[in-house]
């Protein structure tokens, strides 16, 4: 200490003397702050000052000094920390100047700084201005000129460091232009950062006026998902790369999570990316941690010096305890900012993990093999992307509380012991024997929690189908089964989610009353070891301010018990998807050129894959753009034989390949094969440049028509106008509103399948790419405009005709037009060759054609096929022309070949084929009038305007209206404001008013009990003082024991209660969603897309199950629990509620300034975050075009940026809360400093018990309106989602669905008559009239055929007739029934119709054909027999418990159609059949099964017919034509033939061609029967 003394002049403390002895010599402090924060080594930023302070600041310390300097040489007894302290701030202020210059905008250790230098510079100046007053010189001379110069030159600094740092307090600005959306914490000093000024502006815009997302600020780079999973991805590889070291001499060298045996755990990888982040955040939370004992620390000399004053001899001196309120003032505050700052940090990094599973995830799904996806449905697909990388980051942001809890309850225990001794051991006793309870209750959480995603997944899953495909369950009238079904899995859920509550209200329990039974077994056991111990005011308010403490980690642990169990589950199933099996790096989208090693390596296991955009193998592009040799591929790993086996083809560039085969072959497999969807297992496979796919199904994105086609390619009009012809689609851009930037619905919606396919063709037209895959994209089509597209887009004149083409298709009239024929059967390549060699061979491609044409009279045959048909017959007469006269040779065009007797069989098979199709449609005996009616040039009532209108198209404006009216998907609603009164009534309805009473109730007797004890406590701890020793102990253990049990059984009872209450709301909530929207009509679901009606039933559902109830039980408790404090600081110190009256303001103004900010950006988080899962979904479904286009990155960078514009929602939210976090505890820690102050200033009048329990309470009450405002806050987040439900719970629902039907016949309809009485409809309202007057009579047992041009409305009437429409005037009736009158269910499910699209459901087949049990299985079986699907069925294990897998993948389109028909056939005795282009997207032999079963078995209903191919109507009873939603003719179809100026004959004109045709085979036909 002397060394001190003499560096400082005088002693350095002395506890006992006066303040202004002690404060006059602070000096060494100054000194020692000024050299450890001014050390260049510590400076990273300088702050900014004001040129005239600097210059102020640096003359007075060049003064001192100087001064310093020249009094050392004169009189060594100078004071050497003077010197020092001068020269140090000299150096300060150049190293601050330097920086300045360098650009360093501000600094965290100068603010602390200057900060500090300022309080000891305020001591020291007080100091002397106490000494100035009781002046006493007794010093030398040269002592007194030293005092007035450091006087005055002290006098001059203060206020010049005062001013320094305030200029501190802000960053100088930036010299550089910045964004104005960039995040201002970029720029923000460290004081704004400490207290987040930085964030006031946007919390001031918030409460100005509604944020939208225009407000939000753009994200810094470490927040941006694209870095983030840069990153991942550099870490994951580097980490493939060492493993392929490792394994290098093994037969794999490439790591994949299925080949190398290692699965990846994606929480490492995270954590070693930001160990050093966590790190931080981890110190950052240990200082606050460890400094809240401070208080109670010090509450203990406070509680000391309180005693003093009124029971001791000797009191302390006044401004002791001014020092102690002042450190539990300084220590609180630093605790707080301290936390926040954590609390931020650790938030930010649960958004940086998520953006990197989102980011995994997405990139696992664009690459998942067929295998993977058996896995996992597209539902659990969502599900893992929403519900648990939700779940993970929640879990991150509690993950350090798991080693912080055990430090605070050690810490705590250790006080415990310098307080009670063997009693604190007493309490760890029963903490430790809360464990067991602990385990129990978590594994049995963990197993209910698995279980209950399970069951959601299972019912979003569902629910995702349902939405899918609510218009055909409309048009069958099965909401009502589906819904059961829902129930069904809600039920189960349920009772799940009752079990957890129970669970987690025990743990509740149990860890809320902990702390209650840690204190009365400490208490009894201290005061029953030594009836000498007492429990004083000190021991019993330290102790109780530890309990407090200890109550936080106890409190925490039940959330954390189930966060972790939660997030173990999410983690498990998020590791088993990533670590699915993926698509070799074969694919086009995934990889490219393969190294040496690598395809040296596949040699020699039999496999070769080459992809490249030049060079591959040493084949240059002139031999062979693909190349397969004896490969052989399959879809699954499992599989024990190939799919596709022994394929080889060599197919030179810019030829087009023709795939054909019967249904099953393998043509689609063949396609998937070269895109490398399937695994290869043995041969060599090599394609040569870029590709383009269109699938048979076409996949469409929820965005504009031109958009869909560019996919990603920079405009070019000419380029663009050229595709758009080719494929027909000027006509259709003509018709919709906006032109090709109109926007198409999820999945294509608002467009006809044609369109669609069309659309998808465009597409990759537009692609430009090297290598052409279609997949039967003619099929959708009708036959001229498949004419007209192929003509001009893939035929040899087309727009592709510099391209390398593969066609899979039906349509045999393009076959003689190309280069060369695939014939596939049984999965291999049976032959191949040009049209007329196949024809010449009789081989397996003539086989293909006679089972085309060989199944009875009534099959279909296409007019272009007639073409084909008469060169197969040409071909026949010039073999039957050399036949010998013993009939056993001929002589074919070729050389001498010897035919079999069984193959003339097929060849008089064919002619006789040739017979029935001329004569199918005869009226009269005439087959040269039937041929002339049957082989017409049909166009399709969708498309055929394509070719006729091709330059109806005139040029679009670009007009924002325009625009704005072609948008066919509502923009989300997102409310203003704060939310209704009327949502929290009816959500208070729901839980039940009973439940609500019952809760409230309890939490105030839990709360009364709990002051009980506390004021219980404080008159226990006057006992000692009053008479020296403790009086009835036992009666105050007894009532203390008694009010303790009452506040915790209250507890129990409340939890209970609120849990149930609010599984009760939430099931209420679900299930009146559930049937007001399954009941809402078809126009909202065309405007709104799936994904924000999943949302309700995933997200927002979760939240009402379980987040809900948290909120409200945080709310709850903690305003009760704040008012017990309050009333336990009035009954200590009355007068300090003078002082939280406007600390009691501005709380209330800081939140309701707060409050609307938080508001919206909860909403703002929540709308923004649907495009996320709607992108994921789109996604899904086609992944394998964007695998062949190579458009993966940039959907990975959509994706990306999508998560981005959410998490520049969820930031500033998360910065909201920590921005009102740090201003509630700082007023919460005034209200410390202020009880504490005025216990202090009454320290003579007022108890120790007293004061002590009004300093204890005050400790307590900042952590509760720190929990009571963020309860109220995440209450008014997370009730959005009960008012997005309420939402959804009142939409206007359509017609109801049962009427009065007391007076309707059983049978009806009976008969089948329909009459469309001047019947006029539209979409929507608002919307134009798509049906005008519609006048039409049906009489019973007609078949009626409807045609017409897109947009003519021939969906529109049938859709009327379902009343998925409703009339807008006029009336429709059947069997003399208005329609109008009925409901719903009545009306459609006595009416049969086959959709056109074939939606089938996850679950069983039987639950497919018939949802509501009413068939036998004798009457399933012969309707499946009689759908041509007996033979499959019977062949599956299960049979009609058979599994449908999501949408009948497992099932092909054409079996997925009979299903429908089956359908059908199981409610035949309907008498009205309606077929919407039932088998528009399907091959011909299936349509050839569908209509030959609809002639036999519906021959005596009524029979409506939307046609896609007008050969399927010729032979019908009346066509309606229709144009523009008016019928312009109704007649017979050989009436409307024979006027030819009438429209429809305008569609079927081509009569030379028939007429040729006829005469070519009129005489052939005779010969050939004649044989």
């Amino acid at each position: 200490m002397s060394l001190m003394e003499d560096f400082c002049g005088s002693e350095f403390w002395l506890w006992k003397i006066s303040v202004d002895q002690n404060f006059g010599d602070i000096k060494l402090v100054d000194l020692g702050l000024e050299y450890t924060f001014c050390d260049p080594m510590f400076q990273r930023h300088s702050s900014r000052m004001d040129s005239i302070v600097t210059i102020l600041l640096l003359i007075v310390s060049i003064c001192d000094a100087i001064y310093s300097i020249v009094k050392i040489a004169q009189n060594s007894s100078y004071h050497k920390y003077l010197l020092y302290s001068t020269l140090i701030r000299v150096l300060v202020i150049a190293v601050q100047t330097f920086n300045r210059k360098k650009g360093i905008a501000t600094s965290g250790s100068l603010f602390i700084f200057w900060a500090l230098l300022s309080i000891c510079n305020a001591i020291n100046v007080y100091s002397l201005i106490s000494e100035s007053i009781q002046i006493h010189i007794h010093s030398s001379n040269i002592i007194k000129d030293i005092e007035e110069f450091t006087n005055t030159t002290s006098l001059i600094y203060l206020p010049l460091v005062l001013v320094q740092l305030i200029l501190s307090c802000f960053s100088d600005a930036s010299q550089q232009k910045t964004e104005k959306e960039l995040n201002p914490k970029e720029t923000a000093s460290f004081f704004s950062k400490l207290w987040f000024f930085w964030f006031s502006t946007l919390i001031y815009r918030g409460f100005k006026k509604s944020l939208i997302q225009e407000d939000m600020w753009t994200l810094s780079p470490g927040n941006r998902t694209d870095v983030i999973a840069d990153r991942l991805d550099a870490y994951l590889t580097k980490k493939r790369n060492q493993k392929q070291k490792q394994n290098k001499n093994k037969e794999n060298t490439k790591l994949k999570p299925n080949e190398s045996g290692e699965k990846i755990n994606i929480i490492w990888p995270i954590f070693k990316m930001y160990w050093t982040h966590l790190l931080f955040v981890a110190i950052v939370k240990l200082i606050p941690s460890v400094l809240t004992f401070v208080s109670s620390l010090v509450l203990k000399e406070l509680i000391g010096f309180m005693q003093s004053g009124q029971y001791g001899d000797c009191k302390q001196p006044l401004w002791h305890g001014f020092l102690f309120a002042i450190i539990m003032f300084t220590s609180s505050t630093i605790e707080s900012l301290l936390n926040s700052q954590y609390d931020y940090h650790i938030f930010v990094f649960a958004m940086r993990v998520r953006s990197a599973l989102i980011s995994i995830i997405y990139n696992k799904v664009i690459k998942l093999s067929p295998n993977g996806r058996k896995v996992f449905t597209t539902g659990e697909i969502v599900n893992i992307m929403s519900v648990d990388t939700q779940r993970v980051m929640e879990y991150v942001q509690l993950a350090n509380l798991l080693w912080i809890c055990p430090l605070q309850i050690g810490i705590s225990i250790y006080l415990l012991w310098q307080e009670l001794q063997y009693g604190s051991l007493a309490g760890l006793i029963v903490m430790l024997a809360l464990l067991p309870v602990n385990a129990f209750i978590g594994a049995r959480m963990r197993g209910q929690q698995i279980r209950l995603l399970k069951q959601r997944d299972q019912r979003t899953k569902l629910m995702s189908e349902i939405l899918n495909g609510i218009k055909v369950l409309k048009l069958y009238a099965w909401e009502t089964s589906f819904d059961q079904l829902i129930r069904k899995f809600r039920s189960l859920e349920m009772k799940n989610l009752r079990k957890q509550a129970y669970l987690s209200a025990g743990i509740t329990f149990a860890f809320n009353s902990a702390p209650f039974f840690v204190a009365i077994a400490s208490f009894s056991t201290y005061l029953m070891i030594d009836r000498s111990n007492v429990l004083d005011a000190q021991k019993v308010f330290v102790s109780q301010a530890i309990f407090n403490i200890l109550r936080r980690p106890l409190a925490f642990f039940p959330q954390l018990i189930t966060t972790t169990m939660m997030f173990f589950v999410s983690i498990r199933r998020i590791n088993k998807f990533i670590n699915c099996d993926e698509l070799k790096d074969q694919s086009p989208g995934i990889g490219g050129n393969q190294s040496k090693d690598h395809q040296s390596n596949g040699k020699a296991n039999g496999v070769t894959n080459g992809i490249a955009n030049g060079m591959s193998n040493g084949k240059s592009k002139s031999d062979s753009q693909i190349v397969l040799s004896n490969a052989s591929f399959k879809w699954d790993s499992d599989e024990t034989t190939p799919s596709l086996s022994n394929i080889s083809l060599d197919v030179k560039p810019n030829k087009l390949i023709a795939i054909v085969g019967k249904v099953g072959t393998g043509k689609s497999s063949f396609l998937s094969a070269l895109l490398g969807e399937m695994e290869q297992i043995s041969g060599y496979k090599n394609i040569i440049g870029s590709m383009a796919y269109v699938p048979q199904q076409a996949w469409i994105q929820n965005a504009s028509v031109r958009n869909n086609i560019l996919f990603g390619k920079e405009y070019n009009s000419d380029k663009y106008n050229k595709v758009i012809h080719s494929c027909a689609l000027e006509p259709d851009f003509a018709l919709l509103s906006g032109g090709d930037l109109t926007e198409i619905g999820e999945k294509g919606i608002n467009l006809s399948g044609g369109q669609k396919q069309r659309i998808s063709l465009a597409r990759a037209v537009y692609n430009d790419a090297d290598v052409y895959l279609l997949d039967d994209p003619l099929s959708a089509v009708d036959s001229h405009v498949g004419k007209h597209i192929f003509d001009n887009a893939i035929g040899p004149k087309g727009l592709l005709k510099n391209k390398t083409r593969i066609l899979v298709t039906h349509k045999i009239a393009v076959l003689p037009h190309v280069d060369e024929i695939v014939v596939l059967k049984d999965g291999q390549i049976s032959e191949c060759g040009s049209y007329s060699q196949l024809i010449r061979n009789g081989g397996s491609f003539a086989e293909f054609l006679a089972e085309f044409m060989s199944d009875g009279p009534e099959e279909i045959v296409e007019p272009e096929d007639m073409e084909i048909i008469e060169e197969m017959a040409n071909h026949i007469e010039r073999q039957l022309s050399r036949y010998s006269s013993n009939g056993t040779e001929f002589m074919s065009d070729g050389p001498e070949e010897i035919v079999e007797p069984e193959d003339m069989e097929i060849i008089e098979e064919m002619a006789n084929h040739i017979e029935r199709q001329l004569s199918r449609y005869s009226s009269n005996g005439s087959i040269r009038r039937r041929f002339s009616m049957r082989s017409s040039s049909m166009i399709s009532g969708n498309d055929s305007e394509a070719v006729e209108t091709e330059n109806a198209l005139k040029q679009k404006t670009e007009d924002k209206k325009k625009i704005e009216n072609s948008k066919l998907i509502s923009t989300e609603h997102l409310k203003t404001g704060s939310v209704g009164y009327k949502v929290y009534y009816d959500y208070m309805k729901a839980i039940g008013i009973f439940g609500t009473i019952v809760l409230v109730v309890a939490y105030i007797a839990a709360n009364a009990f709990n002051v009980g004890t506390q004021v219980w406590l404080s008159d226990w701890s006057n006992d000692a003082h009053v008479n020296g020793s403790t009086i009835s102990t036992q009666e105050r253990l007894e009532v203390y024991a008694g009010l303790g049990m009452g506040q915790t059984i209250f507890i129990l009872i409340a939890t209970i209660t609120l849990n149930l209450s609010c599984l009760r709301g939430s099931s209420i909530l679900h299930d009146r969603m559930l049937d007001n929207v399954i009941r809402l009509p078809m126009s909202f679901f065309d405007t709104t897309p799936i994904g924000r009606i999943l949302n309700r039933f995933s997200k927002d559902t979760d939240v009402t199950d379980i987040t809900l109830s948290i909120s409200i039980r945080t709310l709850t408790i903690e305003f009760f629990r704040t008012c017990g404090l309050i009333a336990n600081i009035a009954l200590g110190t009355p007068v300090v509620l003078v002082a939280f009256l406007p600390l009691g303001i501005l709380y209330y103004g800081i939140q309701k300034y707060y409050i609307s900010t938080s508001r919206q950006l909860k909403r703002l988080e929540s709308v923004s975050r649907s495009p996320i899962y709607s992108h994921f979904s789109e996604t899904v479904a086609g992944a394998s075009s964007i695998r062949a286009y190579g458009a993966i990155h940039r959907f990975i960078d959509e994706s990306n940026r999508k998560v981005d514009i959410n998490h520049t929602c969820y930031y500033p939210s998360v910065v909201s809360t920590r921005w009102l976090t740090v201003r509630l505890e700082f007023l919460g820690n005034c209200s410390v400093f202020f009880t504490a102050l005025f216990s202090v200033l009454y320290r003579g009048s007022l108890s120790p018990g007293k004061a002590g329990l009004a300093i204890t309470s005050a400790l307590s009450i900042t952590s509760a309106l720190n929990l009571l405002v963020r309860g109220s806050t995440d209450l008014e987040s997370n009730i959005v989602s009960v008012e997005r439900i309420i939402e959804y719970t009142k939409e206007k629902q359509e017609a109801e669905w049962f009427g009065d039907t007391s007076k309707l016949d059983k049978s009806w309809p009976s008969k089948g008559a329909i009459d469309f009485n001047n019947y006029s409809t539209r979409y929507r309202e608002g919307l134009d009239l798509i049906l005008k007057r519609i006048d039409v009579n049906i009489a019973p047992g007609t078949r009626v055929g409807i045609v017409g041009r897109t947009g003519a409305g021939k969906s529109s009437l049938t859709l009327a007739l379902f009343r998925i429409i409703e009339a807008d005037g006029g009336s429709i009736a059947i069997d003399g029934v208005t329609i109008a009158n009925l409901g719903l269910q009545d009306l459609r499910s006595r009416l049969t119709i086959i959709p056109q699209d074939p939606v089938l459901f996850t679950g069983s087949l039987r639950l497919n054909l018939d949802p509501f049990n009413r068939y036998s299985d004798d009457e399933l079986w012969t309707a499946l027999e009689l759908a041509h699907l007996k033979r499959f069925a019977t062949s599956l294990e299960a049979g009609l418990d058979h599994q449908i897998t999501e949408g009948g993948d497992n099932l092909s389109v054409g079996q997925k159609q009979l299903v429908c028909l089956a359908r059908a056939l199981l409610k035949k005795s309907s008498k009205i059949l309606v077929l919407d282009e039932a088998t528009a997207a399907v091959d011909l032999q299936t349509d050839e099964l569908i209509q030959k079963t609809i002639r036999d078995e519906f021959f005596d209903c009524t029979i409506v017919t939307i046609a896609h191919r007008l050969n399927t109507i010729m032979d019908y009873d009346k066509v309606i034509v229709m144009d523009s939603g008016t019928v312009v003719e109704y007649d017979s179809p050989n009436a409307l033939l024979n006027d030819k100026h009438s429209t429809f004959y305008s569609m079927t004109r081509d009569s030379h061609q028939r007429n040729r045709l006829h005469n070519n085979f009129y005489g052939l036909l005779d010969f050939t029967l004649s044989l």
